[in-house]
């Protein structure tokens, strides 16, 4: 979506017909493609090996080099600014913050992928709240 598509009194154009069951398809083999992923990695054992315990960054650490995003919340500081200072429709929509207990790769790689998990039931929502009618306001 470019930045020009909002706009005052509503959006440029309409969705193309179908979109709306594209989105929803896609996400039901987006959601099948993340738990094939979990499945192979999660508990591979050179996977963890690999991540666990490597490139641990403290709650203190995270905060003091001004991290954000995955890399605060992999280090155990529960904070997303589209809980805190909600924008779009995230006011509107239910979702879970994930956070990490270690602060290390493994624990990055497990916020990564809730987040994945997060961001499906954030679009399933906004599918089913999505307005019907006119996507313009008329001017008279």
């Amino acid at each position: 979506m470019h930045a020009a598509y909002v706009r005052p009194g509503g959006v440029a154009f309409d969705l193309p017909l179908g979109f709306m069951e594209d989105v929803r398809n896609w996400c039901e083999g987006y959601a099948r493609r993340i738990d094939e992923i979990d499945d192979l990695l999660t508990g591979n054992r050179i996977w963890t090996q690999r991540t666990v315990g490597i490139g641990v960054v403290t709650a203190e650490e995270a905060l003091n080099l001004g991290f954000s995003g995955v890399m605060l919340r992999g280090s155990g500081i529960k904070w997303d600014i589209r809980k805190t200072q909600p924008y779009d429709a995230y006011d509107q929509v239910e979702f879970d913050v994930p956070i990490g207990v270690n602060g290390d790769c493994f624990d990055r790689y497990v916020c990564r992928m809730e987040e994945m998990r997060q961001s499906l039931r954030i679009m399933e929502q906004c599918i089913n709240k999505m307005p019907a009618g006119e996507y313009k306001v008329n001017e008279k």
